[in-house]
């Protein structure tokens, strides 16, 4: 796979198992938004600029997506009658800090608590008054200091998911640090390696991030908290006990594709859902849970968890 640029990439499979695709080369061309936006995308058929072989772009239609939310759950919502919706597996998240952070005592956070915190974070002067957000001592660490919320943009799975668990449809305070490292308040970052890069640089941030961003973009400096008490694990979501998680849908607008385009998609869900792939490969099981053992479902984003 090769980078092309404005977060888009452009790579080859040629291992694909697939009769109607057979030995021949697929070229992918790849764009990287949030999860919402590439729906709105493909529901649309936008063009998008996206990574060429032998130069830096070119405009592409968007053909398919990989969502961590369902449709319905896009802001705006889009309907679920327009797509084709197929789930590939089941993506934790994390409320994460530094690791110093961690050993204070911030070691997890409830439900009402992170509800709390979307709007409750930060120093913010206005004229004469200044508001002081959440101390750290709130999560039981043994500082004082503020905790500043760092998170998503509107159109990330990751936002909405977190949202949904929580209950929380509102307006966030989210922070990130200018070129002299001062905190400024943003709408919310482009991507999660931003987040958890301040989560692992920071020891008064708090980030709501995937876990694979958490796990491999802080510097080994980034640590889950519990959530309501129960501490990340891969058997905690399949069993139901830790609740931030969504299911990856891999989308693609009804009656939109050719028949080669459709046999493409077909194989690609196939590898992404095959039970040796999900338990066995190193770059799924250390970041995502495998459908095969999940003791649970849920219906909805943030929806209730039910046994299967």
């Amino acid at each position: 796979m090769t980078y092309g640029g404005n977060t888009t990439y452009i790579g080859t499979m040629t291992n694909l198992t697939n009769s109607a695709i057979g030995s021949q080369i697929v070229k992918l061309r790849f764009s990287f938004s949030g999860s919402g936006a590439g729906m709105a995308a493909v529901d649309a058929g936008s063009l998008l600029a996206t990574a060429e072989t032998g130069s830096s772009s070119a405009n592409k239609r968007a053909d398919l997506a990989l969502s961590d939310v369902y449709p319905n759950s896009a802001n705006p919502p889009l309907s679920l009658n327009d797509f084709d919706d197929s789930v590939v597996a089941v993506i934790p998240f994390a409320i994460g800090v530094h690791t110093n952070l961690y050993q204070t005592g911030v070691t997890n956070i409830t439900r009402e608590q992170a509800y709390d915190l979307m709007t409750d974070t930060g120093i913010i002067v206005s004229g004469p008054n200044t508001f002081y957000g959440m101390p750290q001592s709130y999560l039981g660490g043994s500082g004082t200091n503020v905790l500043y919320l760092v998170g998503r943009n509107s159109d990330s799975g990751t936002r909405i998911t977190l949202f949904r668990d929580i209950g929380f449809y509102g307006n966030p305070t989210q922070w990130s640090t200018n070129g002299a490292g001062q905190f400024v308040s943003v709408t919310g970052a482009s991507s999660g390696a931003t987040v958890a890069n301040l989560i692992g640089t920071y020891t008064n941030v708090i980030g709501y991030v995937g876990l694979s961003d958490l796990l491999s973009n802080t510097g080994n400096n980034g640590v889950a908290l519990a959530y309501n008490g129960v501490p990340f694990s891969i058997a905690n979501v399949q069993n139901g006990a830790y609740g931030i998680w969504s299911k990856e849908h891999f989308v693609d607008k009804v009656g939109s594709l050719t028949a080669a385009q459709a046999a493409v998609r077909d194989a690609l869900i196939a590898a992404l859902t095959n039970q040796g792939f999900q338990t066995t490969n190193g770059v799924y099981t250390n970041y995502f849970v495998d459908l095969s053992h999940m003791k649970v479902d849920r219906n909805d984003d943030g929806g209730p968890i039910t046994r299967l």
